[in-house]
């Protein structure tokens, strides 16, 4: 090797602590509660991880799009639609012989929207 040649870099590994790679289950999604990153919470078929430190709304569907992170998909049947009744993504409901999914959450109005 050269005298003047460049000197290798050392390389560090990552540094990996498996201590702060915890998730805290804190079960159904819950108004006007103190989450925390990584956080995780159940509503509407679905299990979402908290992103930022906050307290939750009064509304999952008010409070989801800057605060939680979607980490597993899935349903919930919930019956019978009913007004003024508020829906999750991920619900469904019978309405007459047929089956719909919630796409977007939402408050139900006085009538199934056609």
């Amino acid at each position: 090797v050269p005298k003047n040649a460049p000197k290798k870099e050392k390389r560090k590994m990552a540094d990996f602590v498996l201590g702060r790679l915890k998730f805290k289950f804190k079960g159904v999604w819950a108004a006007s509660t103190a989450y925390i990153k990584d956080d995780v919470v159940f509503i509407g078929g679905k299990s979402y991880c908290c992103i930022t430190n906050h307290t939750s709304t009064t509304n999952f569907n008010t409070d989801s799009s800057a605060n939680w992170s979607e980490m597993v998909g899935g349903y919930d049947y919930d019956g019978n639609w009913a007004a003024t009744t508020t829906y999750h993504p991920g619900t469904i409901v019978k309405f007459g012989p047929n089956l719909y999914s919630c796409a977007v959450g939402h408050d139900s109005t006085s009538s199934f929207p056609t």
